[in-house]
């Protein structure tokens, strides 16, 4: 049994898990070499989206290196001639308050505090590798 099965989990607002995301500096500790990536799919995304022609809808894991542990799991959408896509987390171990992040579907993608700061869309995980 993983540390990740032990603990509870809940289901969040999307901006909720970008910021716990955020807070965690999972893209930081990444490229520190604290976590690994692997991708779980790769495949074309829904025409509703309407992305750009040649997108990829892809799946992507961080865990620890040694224990594999999965920590998130985001989607993103990874455009031809891009390699800056935002991470889009769905599920979120957050091991400093001791419970599992589930996203939610919300159509409401505006956050409380997010207004006082400006846009939804100030989150921003960084550069893909």
């Amino acid at each position: 049994m993983s540390f990740s099965q032990n603990l509870p989990s809940r289901r969040a607002r999307p901006w909720e898990v970008r910021d716990r995301f955020n807070a965690l500096q999972i893209v930081a500790e990444m490229r520190a070499g604290r976590l690994r990536m692997r991708q779980t799919y790769d495949g074309e995304p829904d025409p509703r989206y309407n992305q750009p022609a040649g997108t990829r809808s892809q799946g992507i894991e961080f865990l620890l290196p040694v224990s594999n542990v999965l920590i998130a799991r985001i989607h993103r959408y990874r455009q031809p001639g891009y390699r800056n896509t935002k991470y889009d987390p769905k599920w979120l171990l957050d091991r400093e308050r001791g419970e599992i992040l589930l996203t939610i579907r919300d159509r409401d993608h505006h956050c409380p505090y997010c207004r006082l700061r400006g846009s939804f869309a100030d989150w921003d995980p960084g550069l893909d590798p």
